[in-house]
């Protein structure tokens, strides 16, 4: 009976990422283990707990071999005052699920809900959720350390609380997750990553921050506004070195040039573009779809006031997992307070 409130609900998490949490023990056949498994996030409402299972790395070779889905954490979510009924749960974990895709470069949900009280299941629910079948993708956070994950999820959540704000988040991290993903190829991922980062200009320069008024902020070409968003960052525009054949190319004044040349000869198609395109082999257009997203993750690391660390896929082959970075627009940190970098 899902009308009933309960003191927690508990959960499985499919196809998500492998970070080195806080450590717990588990007991088996041999004794206590002690693992670096457990991610906890808190805010004002509510405290929940994702444990990474024991045998994650058999399980995640298994997904890597044969696609499809399974289940790799446990989770539980309490309510910091009260108990939690059903509409809670529905509310909170829509925000939460589109929370831990951006980390995850790929959509996930909480599944398989019970809804427990004095130890007793009250009620489960089997209900389906969007998420994606297992693909290799590239992703944004050091898997190396959860430190600043839980800062990130409460500012998350909070801009989700408005609903102007929770709608850019929806749309921004559906068009990143679609890119990331290649959707639709090298070619199709462009348009949805410009489309993505025009999104992210309007709400964050035009709308919030109100650098540009009138006419002006409607005049401003395509990739102006990608190079206004940039500075903003502290990005420089120019294209990466990590991004060789990009580089080269000399038709391009710098990234945002590039993302919006490929993108314009895409969509409009008249024979001039056609011809360009033919001399843009794939693996630049390729890289332009990286840089893109490199581009997005910076922007909504910084819309979420990120200070901390990421992984930079400019820096390194986009098939290899890049360098960890302080994002540019925090002050620098320590040498001895930056985490390892993971292993390529």
């Amino acid at each position: 009976d899902k009308t009933i409130s309960v003191t927690k609900v508990k959960f499985k998490l499919p196809n998500f990422i492998d970070f080195r949490g806080l450590p717990i023990k588990h007991r088996n056949e041999k004794g206590l283990k002690n693992s670096m498994a457990r991610i906890v996030f808190n805010n004002s409402d509510y405290l929940i707990t994702l444990d990474k299972l024991m045998d994650y790395e058999e399980l995640q070779k298994k997904l890597e071999a044969k696609g499809g889905y399974i289940c790799l954490y446990n989770g539980e979510i309490t309510k910091v005052k009260g108990s939690i009924s059903y509409d809670d749960i529905e509310k909170i974990m829509y925000s939460f699920s589109s929370f831990l895709s951006f980390l995850n470069g790929k959509r996930t949900s909480a599944l398989f809900f019970q809804g427990i009280h004095d130890d007793e299941v009250i009620w489960s629910d089997y209900s389906d959720r969007f998420l994606d079948q297992y693909k290799f993708t590239i992703t944004w956070p050091n898997k190396m350390t959860i430190a600043g994950l839980d800062n990130l999820w409460q500012n998350f959540d909070s801009l989700w609380k408005e609903p102007k704000h929770k709608d850019f988040l929806i749309t921004a991290t559906h068009w990143y997750i679609e890119a990331n993903n290649q959707s639709g190829f090298s070619e199709g991922s462009i348009i949805m990553a410009q489309t993505a980062l025009e999104l992210i200009y309007n709400w964050l320069i035009i709308e919030t921050k109100k650098l540009l008024l009138g006419k002006d902020a409607e005049g401003i070409s395509a990739a102006n506004k990608i190079r206004l968003l940039l500075s903003h960052l502290n990005v420089d525009p120019q294209i990466p070195v990590g991004f060789a054949e990009l580089k080269a190319f000399a038709d391009f004044i710098d990234g945002p040039d590039a993302i919006v040349q490929v993108r314009n000869a895409l969509v409009h198609g008249q024979e001039e573009k056609r011809k360009k395109l033919t001399s843009i082999s794939h693996k630049i257009k390729f890289q332009v779809l990286n840089l893109a997203i490199w581009y997005i993750e910076l922007s909504l690391l910084y819309i979420l006031k990120h200070e901390g660390f990421y992984l930079n896929r400019s820096i390194a082959s986009p098939f290899i997992i890049g360098k960890t970075q302080h994002v540019p627009w925090a002050k620098p940190v320590a040498k001895a307070d930056k985490p390892d970098s993971p292993p390529n």
